[in-house]
Parts: structure tokens; sequence; C-alpha cells
């Protein structure tokens, strides 16, 4: 495939600028900007090319455009802009190509900034889990929690899931955040108990990273076993877009956590094209029906 994409790249530019492959599967070229536009010879090769091959290939090939402006920038950080652009729409099946912008920029500088400091910011204790009780609408009474992570900056104050959640998904971390939250919600109903307060179960949300580890329940079970609690006591969440992206994997992870006596719920469901398939298939003991 990355022979067949220089190949298409080397035809489609040709003598009218330069090209080469940057690292992995990212191929970069310079290029006049008029050469580049609608129904010329770059643009036409590309777009039938690119098309031929994510058909073949089940791929996808998305670009990122740096304007050249400032000619005295030194190429790698001419390349570093581009390639800010194309992951910007990584995410976007339908968007095939995304201009660099300064805005931009300076969210991806922000979000750099955050991933350096998460690793201090979990040992400093900034992160912290709240409660969110859910109730039985027969009863009114308190039948379970949701633990949900908070992270106070000391300088930015709160940041929100939505900012911090994707970043660590995206650096790698989101592992020991999902370690932190468990034993965050272990070492709260430890205590409640050891304090004679009646408790109730509370759920944890285990990212799709995680959940396609092989150890995970390994490592959910010895912290029940640390902190000297049934395992009743944890639920597990999984979101219905993990399940849509490794099925089986997610399936087999299931059955292992409820052979060990965990409750399994699937958050966001419905908020995915496989809804029925997933009631059939995914022995998931709650639905969370998700709010659109």
């Amino acid at each position: 495939i990355l022979i067949l994409l220089a190949r298409l790249i080397k035809r489609a530019v040709g003598i009218e600028g330069t090209y080469g492959r940057l690292e992995a599967d990212n191929f970069v070229c310079c290029m006049p900007l008029g050469k580049i536009k609608e129904n010329t010879k770059f643009n036409n090769i590309m777009v039938t090319g690119a098309k031929e091959l994510e058909r073949q290939y089940s791929l996808t090939i998305q670009s990122g455009i740096y304007l050249v402006r400032d000619r005295s920038l030194p190429i790698s950080m001419m390349c570093d802009r581009a390639g800010t652009a194309c992951r910007n729409i990584r995410d976007n099946m339908v968007k095939q190509f995304s201009y660099y912008n300064d805005e931009e920029a300076e969210k991806e500088l922000e979000e750099l900034m955050l991933i350096r400091e998460m690793v201090k910011a979990v040992k400093g204790g900034q992160f912290h889990i709240v409660l969110q009780p859910i109730f039985d609408v027969k009863t009114e009474q308190a039948v379970s929690a949701e633990a949900l992570v908070r992270w106070k900056h000391p300088e930015k104050g709160v940041i929100s899931p939505g900012i911090f959640v994707p970043l660590f998904e995206k650096s790698g971390l989101i592992s020991k955040l999902d370690m932190f939250v468990c034993e965050e919600a272990c070492r709260v109903l430890a205590k409640l108990k050891k304090d004679g307060v009646p408790i109730c179960p509370i759920s944890v949300n285990i990212s799709r990273v995680d959940f396609c580890e092989p150890d995970l329940v390994k490592r959910i079970n010895e912290m029940t076993e640390k902190y000297g609690l049934d395992k009743k006591y944890i639920k597990i969440e999984v979101t219905e877009s993990a399940y849509t992206q490794n099925p089986q994997e997610i399936i087999q992870q299931v059955i292992d956590f409820r052979s060990q006596g965990y409750e399994v719920l699937m958050d966001d469901f419905g908020s995915g094209y496989s809804s029925l398939n997933t009631l059939r298939e995914l022995p998931a003991n709650i639905l969370k029906i998700d709010m659109k």
C-alpha cells in the first residue's frame, strides 16, 4: 500500500514540486499553490487514485495543507503545521483535507502542555471522583452511583472531562486514569463500609482502549480484593462505540467480567448504528440509553 501510494504521489507531482515519505504512513509534498487546485493534473490524479486505493484496501487517505506564507520557517515546522491540519480531521471520515490555521495551532499547543502535566497531575492529587447517584424511580431510593472523574488544575481551575479524557486516550495514558478511578471507587466503598455506613454499588467507566487489554479483569479483581469488597459493589461500564470497533474482544471481556461476578453496563446505547445487533450479541446487564 505504501509503495502504491508513493507511486501515486510521484505521478501526480511529476516535475512540478518535490515529495517524499516523511515517516510511517505519512507522505509530504511541496507544490506551487496554483498546481493543487481543482481540475489541475495533481488534483485529478490524486483524487482518482486515492478513491481507488480506498475502495480496494478499505483505508482512508487524508491530507493537511499548510500554505507557506513565511519562507524562512524550517521545512520541519512547515511539515508539522500540515500534520496538525491533518490530525484535526482524523476522526472525520467524510472530510478528506484540511487547511492549517493559527487557532488550530494554539489548540494543539495547549493540548500538548496538558498531556505533559497529566502524569504529575495524577500523582499530585489533582484528580478526584464525584459520585452521581442512581435512583429507583419506584422507591425513590438511591440504588447505585456512577464515579465521575474531575481534574482541578492549580492554575487553570476545573478542566472538563470532555477535554482531558480524549487527550488521555490520544497520549496512551487512559489506563492510568481508568485504574485511578476504579481504585478511588474501591477506597470510598471500603471507608464507608468500615464506618458502618450502608453501601451500594459504584459503576466505573472503562475506556475502549483498556477494554481490549487481556489482563483487565485480573487488575480489577486485585483492586476489589485489596479493599476487601464483594465484586457486586463494582460495576463496569463500556460504551457502545467500543463494541462497534472491537465486537469480539468486547463480548469476551463482558463474558469474563460477568463470570467473575461483576455487572456490566453499556453506556451511550443507541448512539451507534449497530444497536439492534448489540442487543442480540452483547451480554450486558444494563443499558444506559444515550441522551440523543
